[in-house]
């Protein structure tokens, strides 16, 4: 994932479906995505994931994997005509994650086509692709049903590429080969257009040659599309049956139209032609873009950022600086719209998606930004089984350096460096590692895994209060969140303490879901409004008829708190379900939504501001945000406590204690790591080390970076579980266990100024 967070969101209906379509529909407006995230959070920079878990702690059962994965394949079995229903059920099977291969593998011999395909297409989608890109290729060449051939060459062209690419190309060929039906004829010359490194021109001439009177309206009409597709320039040629494209009140239609005002952008000169449609521009925009460019290309420092030569050119006008100037332009809109090029909007579906390839670690700058740091392995990720611990420095991989600096003394770009690290599941990557105690770095191989980001944390405290922390809203928050209430419920919950600071949003879908855990049946979440079409008439968000769990809540929310988080902990506050403690949220109450620039298949997308969204009772949160019951402010620390800090990092002051205590007093360290009364005198050899430091800082503090810093990320690792909270130095979320407490009852607040790890935690907080 990239060093900028941005969390992504689904149309609230359908939402698995549109992730298998974009692929290769890349002109469907239903595989949009819907977006509700917030870019500008304090912790969006704090650190970025190269790669997250396998397997979400709420995944379905083995046997349940099973059973809907059977279900799925039948309803693929029955399907007749157009796709629709097997791409629902792939859709389903996608969502199993990981655990729905093993179930689908034998499915590729299935005497139905539709199932081979099915099963294939969602392989693919999990990151299996070999096996699964044969099967496609046979789907294409054996004569039978047209529709199945069809998006088999529609596959191919999306994950031809992952397995056996010169299978794929011969079946393509043959399909595209006079005598075939015309409009795999199309299909099959686009996924060829994408696949081989040279395609032949006559490719791109025969689709528009199909695009000609002689053909079928359909094939007209869809072959006009493709040829735009596989070449804007194309536009010229194929006027007519896009403007008949244009006119169907269908996706294909949306996509025709954003084809045509692009064809009438870049020439303004025709702009009265059939099919170019409306005023023409003012003649010098062309010209000042070509002049812009000529000069960044001819005289700025370093070329190579205005220059892309793997990519064409357009009339002069080179993509990498298109890309730069399309940038400013949506930054110049709102905060929250958005231009991403290749590279960008892989990066966008992998946060959308919840799992990629990669090796399972967060990473960020080391003090000296000269390395890139792990600051925590994925436990259940390949990195940690490879050896890779917190705080080991990447100093390369595959025989590259990260610490080569540019022309300006700048080091590789933190999303460069985990581009590196991502990757294909199953295929290898030598990571150099640099770490304390060693003389030199040394090469560890890491297979990539497939890799899954779980976003809920939960932990039992003392008292029987259940501390659910949610990092972000993804695709599978929802299953999570009410797995893991079950979970707690059995352990005996009483209370539950929702953590939602720092998380900046996600899938709309997903807010529906988690709020279904704690809101009645038909209770409204938010409404929305907006300009297009959707939205002008979108009815209100509401939970669906499902167990919500009741116990006495208390919220957590901040400055980070953005868009989805807004959303829930408004209904939350709204319906009088829930205590809202901390400060006033970020304030962003808008929804985007992504469209594929016309001509550039996947590779270029405009992320538009769409709609406004409101809480229950009406009031708008853009730009206000949420406030709390009660404002709890978390302490700041003086600067230059900080600023020391940091020199201790930087001086490897902790590692320095760890080398000497951390196998030698290895039990004592990790009670500490849990809890340490906040008394220095229990770290073995803290005296000594705190004398050698030659710091202002105070004992107290001392400990508690060297707890922080030091020992629990030490034991996190010995143990292979991260800790998900520390509320012995939390203050705000002190304040939400005593306010949680109050609202259980005389009785419990009794037991709780009874416990002893409270009452030596929060000192005299609970006198009050």
């Amino acid at each position: 994932m990239a060093h900028e967070l941005q969390p992504s969101a689904f149309t609230p209906r359908a939402a698995t479906r549109r992730t298998v379509l974009g692929r290769f529909c890349p002109f469907a407006l239903a595989a949009s995505f819907l977006l509700i995230s917030c870019q500008a959070t304090p912790t969006a920079h704090a650190q970025a994931p190269a790669a997250g878990g396998e397997k979400a702690e709420g995944a379905p059962a083995a046997e349940e994997v099973e059973k809907r994965v059977k279900k799925a394949l039948a309803t693929a079995r029955r399907s007749k005509g157009p796709m629709e229903g097997l791409w629902n059920g792939a859709a389903e099977i996608v969502a199993l994650g990981q655990p729905a291969v093993a179930h689908l593998e034998g499915a590729l011999e299935d005497e139905s086509p539709r199932v081979r395909l099915c099963a294939a297409v969602s392989l693919c989608r999990l990151g299996v692709e070999a096996d699964a890109v044969t099967t496609l290729s046979t789907l294409v060449a054996t004569e039978g049903d047209l529709e199945t051939r069809l998006a088999a060459a529609r596959a191919l062209k999306a994950f031809g590429e992952e397995g056996d690419v010169e299978r794929a190309v011969k079946a393509l060929e043959s399909a595209a080969a006079a005598g075939s039906p015309e409009r795999l004829r199309v299909a099959a010359a686009e996924g060829l257009f994408a696949l081989k490194e040279d395609p032949d021109p006559a490719l791109l001439e025969g689709v528009i040659a199909l695009a000609a009177k002689g053909a079928t309206g359909e094939t007209r009409r869809e072959a006009a599309l493709t040829a735009v597709r596989m070449d804007q320039a194309a536009a010229a040629k194929v006027l007519d049956p896009l403007s008949e494209a244009a006119e169907e009140p269908t996706e294909r239609g949306a996509a025709a139209r954003v084809a045509l005002e692009t064809w009438r952008l870049k020439n303004p000169e025709k702009g009265d032609e059939k099919g170019a449609g409306g005023a023409k521009p003012e003649e010098p925009a062309k010209p000042f873009l070509v002049e812009l460019i000529y000069l960044a290309k001819r005289h700025y420092l370093e070329q190579e950022r205005v220059l892309n030569k793997k990519e064409k050119q357009e009339k002069g006008l080179d993509l990498a600086v298109q890309d730069l100037i399309a940038l400013g332009m949506v930054k110049r809109l709102d905060p929250f719209s958005d231009y991403y090029n290749k590279t960008s909007h892989e990066q966008r579906r992998d946060d959308i998606a919840g799992s990629y390839g990669g090796i399972g670690a967060y990473v960020r700058r080391d003090a000296d930004d000269k390395f890139v740091v792990i600051t925590q392995p994925n436990y259940n990720g390949p990195a940690y089984r490879a050896g890779i611990r917190s705080g080991d420095e990447i100093v390369g991989a595959d025989g590259e350096r990260f610490d080569d600096r540019d022309s300006l003394g700048r080091p590789k770009d933190l999303a460069y460096v985990i581009k590196k690290l991502k990757g294909r599941p199953g295929t290898k990557v030598d990571i150099l590692i640099m770490r304390h105690g060693w003389t030199e770095p040394r090469i560890m191989p890491v297979v990539r895994a497939q890799v899954r980001v779980d976003t809920v944390e939960t932990e039992m405290l003392p008292g029987d209060v259940a501390y659910v922390r949610l990092t972000q809203f993804g695709g599978n928050s929802g299953p999570e969140m009410r797995q893991a209430l079950s979970h707690l419920e059995d352990e005996g919950m009483k209370g539950i303490i929702l953590d939602l600071r720092g998380n900046t949003g996600g899938q709309l879908n997903a807010v529906q879901q988690v709020a279904e855990c704690f809101l009645p049946p038909e209770s409204v979440i938010s409404t929305m409004k907006g300009r297009w079409d959707q939205w002008t008439r979108q009815p209100p968000l509401l939970a669906k008829g499902r167990k919500a769990y009741g116990q006495p809540m208390v919220c957590l929310i901040n400055d980070g708190s953005a868009s989805g988080s807004e959303m829930l902990s408004a209904a939350l506050k709204d319906h009088d379900r829930a205590r809202l403690l901390g400060e006033n949220t970020f304030g962003k109450g808008s929804g985007q939504n992504a469209f594929p620039i016309a001509g550039y298949g996947e590779e270029r997308w405009l992320k538009l501001t769409l709609f406004k969204f409101y809480s229950p009772s009406g009031k708008t949160i853009h730009e206000i945000g949420v406030a709390p019951h009660r404002e709890v402010k978390a302490p700041e620390w003086p600067l230059w406590k900080s600023y020391e800090r940091d020199r201790l990092l930087k001086a490897r002051a902790f590692e320095k204690y760890l080398d000497q205590h951390g196998e030698a007093d290895r039990k004592a360290l990790t009670e500490l790591a849990d809890f340490d009364d906040a008394d220095p005198g229990r770290y073995p050899g803290f005296d000594a080390w705190y004398a050698a430091l030659d710091t202002t800082l105070s004992r107290d503090d001392a400990r508690r970076f060297l707890r922080i810093e030091g020992v629990r990320r030490l034991v996190a690792d010995q143990r292979g579980a991260k800790f998900v909270q520390n509320y012995q130095d939390d203050d705000v979320l002190q304040e939400a266990i005593i306010d949680l407490f109050r609202r259980m009852g005389d009785a419990d607040l009794q037991a709780l100024k009874s416990h002893k790890r409270y009452t030596t935690a929060f000192g005299d907080k609970l006198k009050g």
